[in-house]
C-alpha cells in the first residue's frame, strides 16, 4: 500500500486543529473498528479490509497528534522566551 497523506486518509485540512483532529479520529475510529465491524456480520475479506483502513487511520492520528503537539509546545516556548526578554 503506498503511503498517503495522513491529513488525507482522516479528511482534514492541513489548518486542522488539535480538536477537529480528535474528532475525525474518532468518527471514523468508530467506523472501522474491527469490533464494530465483526458485529454487522460482514464476509471476512471487507473485514480485513476495515482492519486495514482502521490501522490506517490510527497511523494517521498518531503522527498527526505527535506533530501538533510539538508545534504547540514550540510556539508556547517562542511566547514564554520573548515574555521573558521583554520583562528583563
Amino acid at each position: 500500500m503506498a503511503k498517503r497523506d495522513y491529513y488525507e486518509v482522516l479528511g482534514l485540512g492541513r489548518d486542522a486543529s488539535e480538536a477537529e483532529l480528535k474528532k475525525a479520529y474518532r468518527r471514523l475510529a468508530m467506523k472501522y473498528h474491527p469490533d464494530r465491524i465483526q458485529s454487522q456480520g460482514l464476509p471476512p475479506e471487507l473485514l480485513s479490509a476495515a482492519e486495514e483502513k482502521f490501522k490506517e487511520i490510527s497511523n494517521a492520528f498518531e503522527v498527526l497528534k505527535c506533530v501538533v503537539v510539538n508545534l504547540l509546545n514550540q510556539t508556547q516556548n517562542k511566547i514564554n522566551n520573548h515574555l521573558l526578554l521583554i520583562t528583563f
